[in-house]
């Protein structure tokens, strides 16, 4: 299995909060940070349409978001 998958993934910082910036502005605190449960439920909702790399930014997310506890 890919062991250092997080090195080899194409990682844009801040590509999603720009997107979330756009297209759903309530998933962002007033200081810009993405509110996990709701970006969650928010993801399950809208997974159906969105880009394959939308999809591969948001689940990076919420594993580096699990990997820091």
């Amino acid at each position: 299995m890919a062991k250092k998958w997080i090195q080899k993934a194409n990682i844009k910082k801040g590509a999603l909060k720009e997107y979330l910036e756009r297209e759903a502005p309530s998933l962002l605190d007033k200081d810009g940070t993405i509110k996990y449960s709701e970006a969650k439920k928010w993801y399950e909702k809208h997974k159906d349409r969105l880009s394959a790399t939308t999809k591969r930014r948001f689940n990076l997310y919420f594993n580096l978001r699990k990997l820091k506890k």
